[in-house]
């Protein structure tokens, strides 16, 4: 395998069904896998092709210039190829199986389409012990079950279209790493529900006997909570899931392809999505290297680059372009978005507009320098630019407001949204008029934040994870930056939110709750052993399990704790740097997520409270005597009040303008634009201040021709290293496809054909 490979292998298969796309944000993931789709279409015309987006940003509708939705419709000029834009999590929610196990219930959603006025009184008698629905409750416990069956659900529909050829644009690379857990957590709740039935079944049924013979109403048959269609319905989808995870892990049925781009951070993220699919036994045996510059006139002091680093020309086509139309092509595209950020945000907004430099931004000398560009007039203007805006073209407002607090900025990957973050946090931190204390946080995964300044800040956390509360505290430390000048300094946090939820269980192995469990049987409380024992697990258990029975609610509660501990290490500014947009946009529901998580824990702490009431009856008629002090579910109750609590605050925190702003970032491109738009939106509904937009990575329109030769020649010299580093890495184990940076934009039909021509070539 080796350079000049393009993806015909995968195209002409006779045996492949899935091709999965996928790779860091803004590498052109969507614009390959509808290319490639179109190619597949014209080489397969007696087959039906689909292309599945289940990136939450659904691009694929832009990419072929027509809307698309939750079910297939046929691409225009091509009969054969399908697209479809969906969101798994949604479409399984308004299923019957969805509403009855993330947060409805199967029985009540069949009567009231048959019209049945006895569904109330039913739910009621079959809730008199608070223990009816506890089945469905402990299945939508399990971590990421949600996902795992929407994902179920998803690929059910998919294979009742009997579509000849699937081809997945995936989420950016951690959806990717999803995908092989999710037949495990499916066999996780399946097993839960099932331990949970045999264990609830004979006191159940006792207790039904028991109402019989005082006259009460029967609990009917249908107290096997446990409902047998519920549990059919997950078998029917494990099952499948089974089968896809099988056809996932055979190379003959699936292919994975990897895209980059010849940089640093896209080289680093590729290698870290290649390792995890090859320890997860999945195959991918292509990388398309994508915008790479193809130059044909370079300056003598410019090395040619081997003819195997640059794309292959196709049929009547030149081999490149020249240096000056390649940056008027750049310059012609920009201008137009230019002008449309202008017109949509001149009136409300500071647009910063910076230019594209010669080389990659990295170590704390060049961040200063950017963040200088951050803080002046660029001098880059629209065609038409608005007239008597009030608003400065610079983040000099972001500097001079002494009041902030928290600067949170976000944008679609690859816009240089770290970057911007650590050259602000430096400018805050060297500004002389104020000795502020700054911390830097990143909640990305990628954790870039180590990359751009040159130095670690990552802790490993593999050593805290059986540790308390307060362990991980200590271990989620900030570190100093070590080149500031002054008089202030900068703290760098890279966390994943994530292992905050291992506070939560620490937090309630304080309460009385699981020490009455761990005790049992001695000084302990007999009432919440003999719950355990009729639930088949701890309550305590079963309540930090039920944190995550919301779909996202682990997130959500993860960055509340985040927060929390900020606030505790009392910086001045926070500057906060996020994973891309659709993170951000999910950081906007988290009050609303907590809020419904809280009332589900609630709802579910009354259950228990049923249940430890018959315990304690139990345990007197047996002689135990019931334990004193405080009843378990009370001291949840408290933490729960607790948690509010702190929700609240944060909340409040980001909807006052004068302690928290959002800076978007974007480049001049379609795409980008798009995605800023929606974010501003959202960021408008949940009344956020957002007052600042970061356009950046622009091409000066006045730059001299010696200034864009000067340019063009420099990025070609940057990225023919990272070929290198391609090179070295994967012409031994991969086919590279070499794709060019087009010198128009790549959209709709025309040019997705064209384009896939590279990738088949």
């Amino acid at each position: 395998m080796t350079f000049g490979e393009g993806l015909s292998n995968l195209i002409e298969s006779n045996t492949l069904k899935w091709i999965a796309f996928t790779a860091k944000g803004g590498q052109g993931k969507t614009t390959c896998a509808c290319a490639a789709a179109i190619q597949a279409a014209l080489r397969r015309p007696n087959q039906r092709i689909l292309v599945i987006s289940t990136d939450p940003a659904h691009n694929v509708s832009d990419a072929f210039d027509q809307r698309f939705a939750r079910d297939p419709l046929p691409v225009r000029g091509y009969p054969n190829l399908y697209a479809m834009e969906i969101d798994p999590e949604r479409d399984f929610a308004e299923t019957d199986l969805g509403r009855a196990l993330l947060g409805g219930d199967l029985d009540a959603a069949r009567a009231e389409a048959e019209g049945d006025n006895r569904a109330g009184q039913t739910a009621m008698e079959e809730d008199l012990f608070g223990l009816s629905s506890l089945v469905t409750e402990l299945v939508s416990s399990v971590p990421g079950i949600d996902e795992a069956l929407s994902f179920g659900q998803m690929m059910k529909s998919v294979q009742e279209m009997t579509f000849d050829l699937v081809i997945f644009d995936m989420a950016p690379t951690g959806h990717a790493l999803k995908l092989l857990s999710f037949p495990s957590v499916l066999e996780k709740g399946l097993s839960r529900l099932l331990d949970l039935r045999s264990r609830l079944a004979p006191m159940l049924n006792m207790a039904s006997s028991m109402m019989r013979l005082s006259g009460t109403s029967d609990l009917g048959p249908s107290v096997s909570a446990f409902d047998e269609e519920i549990v059919s319905k997950v078998e029917e989808l494990l099952g499948i899931v089974r089968k896809v995870d099988e056809q996932f892990r055979d190379p003959s049925r699936t292919a994975f392809v990897c895209v980059c781009m010849p940089e640093f951070l896209s080289v680093y993220e590729t290698e870290r999505l290649l390792r995890e699919l090859r320890r997860m036994h999945m195959t991918c045996q292509n990388l398309l290297v994508n915008q790479v510059l193809w130059v044909v006139d370079l300056p003598e002091q410019v090395p040619e680059p081997p003819a195997k680093y640059l794309p292959l020309p196709l049929a009547q086509e030149r081999h490149g372009w020249t240096a000056l139309s390649l940056f008027q092509s750049r310059v012609d595209i920009q201008s137009k978005y230019l002008q449309q950020i202008e017109d949509l945000y001149a009136e409300d907004f500071h647009i910063t507009r910076v230019p594209m430099l010669r080389n990659e931004v990295r170590g704390v000398a060049d961040l200063r320098a950017f963040g200088e560009r951050l803080l002046k007039d660029s001098g880059i203007r629209p065609i038409e630019p608005a007239e008597n805006s009030p608003y400065t073209p610079s983040l000099r407002n972001v500097l001079e407001a002494h009041n902030l607090e928290l600067i949170i900025a976000s944008g679609k990957g690859n816009v240089g949204k770290t970057t911007t973050t650590s050259a602000l946090a430096i400018q805050l931190a060297e500004d002389r008029r104020y000795r502020r204390r700054v911390l830097l946080v990143s909640t990305d995964p990628a954790h870039s934040l180590s990359d751009a300044f040159g130095q670690n800040f990552t802790v490993s956390l593999s050593s805290a994870q059986s540790m308390s509360v307060n362990d991980i505290d200590q271990v989620m430390r900030p570190v100093r930056v070590a080149e500031t000048a002054g008089p202030g300094t900068l703290d760098v946090l890279e966390v994943d939110t994530a292992h905050f939820l291992q506070d939560i269980g620490s937090s309630m192995a304080q309460t009385n709750l699981y020490n009455s469990e761990m005790n049992a049987g001695n000084q302990g409380d007999p009432r919440t052993a003999l719950a355990a024992m009729m639930l088949g697990a701890s309550p305590s258990d079963i309540i930090r399990d039920l944190l995550q029975a919301v779909p996202g609610l682990d997130d959500a509660i993860a960055f509340t704790r985040l927060m929390q501990r900020i606030q505790e290490l009392d910086y001045d500014v926070v500057v906060l740097d996020t994973a891309p947009t659709g993170h951000t946009l999910r950081l906007l529901s988290f009050p609303a997520l907590l809020q419904k998580g809280l009332q589900k824990l609630e709802e579910m702490r009354q259950r228990f409270a049923g249940a430890l009431s018959m315990a304690s009856t139990l345990a007197e008629s047996s002689g135990f005597g019931a334990a004193g002090g405080r009843r378990p579910d009370e001291e949840i109750a408290e933490r729960l009040q607790s948690m509010q609590e702190t929700i609240l605050r944060v909340v409040k925190q980001f909807r006052d303008p004068e302690r928290t702003t959002f800076i978007c970032v974007c480049i001049a491109e379609f795409l980008s634009v798009y995605e800023t738009e929606r974010l501003i939106q959202d960021l408008a509904e949940h009344d956020i201040d957002a007052h600042n937009i970061v356009v950046n990575q622009l091409f000066p329109s006045d730059a001299s021709d010696a200034e864009r030769v000067d340019m063009v020649s420099a990025r070609v010299l940057m990225q023919q290293k990272y070929m290198r580093q391609i090179d070295e890495l994967y012409a031994r184990d991969l086919r590279l496809c070499v794709l060019p940076l087009e010198p128009q934009e790549v959209r709709g039909t025309g040019a997705l054909s064209r384009f896939g021509e590279r990738l088949a070539h």
